[in-house]
C-alpha cells in the first residue's frame, strides 16, 4: 500500500519511507503522520510484506521504520534480510516496547521505544535522512 501526499515544511519532504507495523490502528495513525511529512510512504503489516516491497522494487525507501514483534516475520529478521539480500544501506529505525538486547539489532541506525513519541521519531528520521 502506498500513500502519497504533499509534504509539509520538513527535511523529509523528498524522502520515501517504509513503515512496518502489525497493529492496524498504529500503522494507519503513524502512517498518516508520516505521509504529511514525506514524499511517499509505503506501509506493511509484517516484516515479510516489508521485505517483499523492497525485493520487488515496489518500494525504494530512503528510511525504514519497523516494529520488532510481528507475525510472519519480525522486524529484526526483516532488517537482517534487507541488509544481506537486498544490500539495503539506507537508515533503519527500530521501534520496540522492549528494552533488552534481544529486541535490538546492530544493523539498525537507531532504536526508539514504544509508545511512539512522534517528536522523537520524526527528529530521528530527519537526522538520519540528512546524513544520507
Amino acid at each position: 500500500m502506498t500513500v502519497t501526499v504533499s509534504a509539509s515544511q520538513s527535511n523529509l519532504k523528498q524522502a520515501s519511507i517504509l513503515y512496518v507495523e502489525d497493529d492496524p490502528v498504529t500503522l494507519k495513525t503513524v502512517g498518516r503522520m508520516m505521509s504529511r511529512r514525506a514524499r511517499e510512504v509505503y506501509l506493511a503489516s509484517n516484516g515479510h510484506e516489508g521485505l517483499q516491497l523492497v525485493q520487488s522494487g515496489e518500494a525504494l525507501p530512503d528510511i525504514v521504520v519497523t516494529d520488532v514483534e510481528m507475525p510472519v516475520m519480525n522486524g529484526l529478521e526483516m532488517v537482517r534480510r534487507l541488509r544481506e539480500e537486498c544490500r539495503y544501506t539506507n537508515p533503519v529505525i527500530i521501534l520496540t516496547a522492549y528494552r533488552d538486547d534481544e529486541h535490538r539489532s546492530s544493523l539498525a541506525n537507531t532504536h526508539l521505544y514504544k509508545p511512539v513519541n512522534a517528536a522523537k521519531l520524526f527528529a530521528a528520521m530527519e537526522e538520519l535522512y540528512q546524513k544520507g
